[in-house]
């Protein structure tokens, strides 16, 4: 199921948000993820400012950004790709695929990096848990989850 992801509370967004639209498309998610549909959001990055924006994003692409380094990456890890992973890893076992609209090689070739690092680095034990625990910082800061 594809659908727009918005947060509805945020007046600022690139959008105007219908008004059937909850913050963060939570209730379509929930019905996907209860359904055992994929749900596949859209919007991601430029309809979710005060997210990109976060301090918690901020820390997520700091630290994955010197994982990217230590394998020799050129580039850090960009708030947008931060954002990317956030959205997989919102759903706690639902089934979540991205949507990246760009057209620009080197901004789908930044989102597979930053995707590929990520996985490898939250599939350490001890980084799953600080991984949790920025879900939670997340969902106090803007409520994503």
């Amino acid at each position: 199921m594809q659908n727009r992801l918005a947060d509805a509370t945020d007046p600022e967004g690139a959008l105007p948000v219908p008004t059937s639209v909850h913050v963060f498309d939570a209730g379509v998610r929930a019905f996907c993820r209860e359904r055992g549909i994929r749900y596949q959001p859209w919007g991601v990055v430029w309809g979710n400012e005060r997210v990109r924006l976060s301090v918690t994003v901020g820390k997520i692409a700091d630290e994955l950004s010197g994982e990217m380094e230590a394998r020799g990456l050129e580039e850090g890890m960009s708030r947008e790709v931060a954002m990317y992973l956030c959205v997989l890893g919102l759903e706690k076992g639902g089934e979540v695929s991205l949507f990246v609209g760009s057209r620009r090689e080197e901004r789908m070739r930044a989102a597979l990096e930053g995707l590929e690092v990520w996985d490898d680095w939250v599939g350490q034990e001890d980084n799953r848990e600080v991984w949790r625990g920025w879900m939670r910082q997340l969902e106090r800061e803007v409520g994503l989850c």
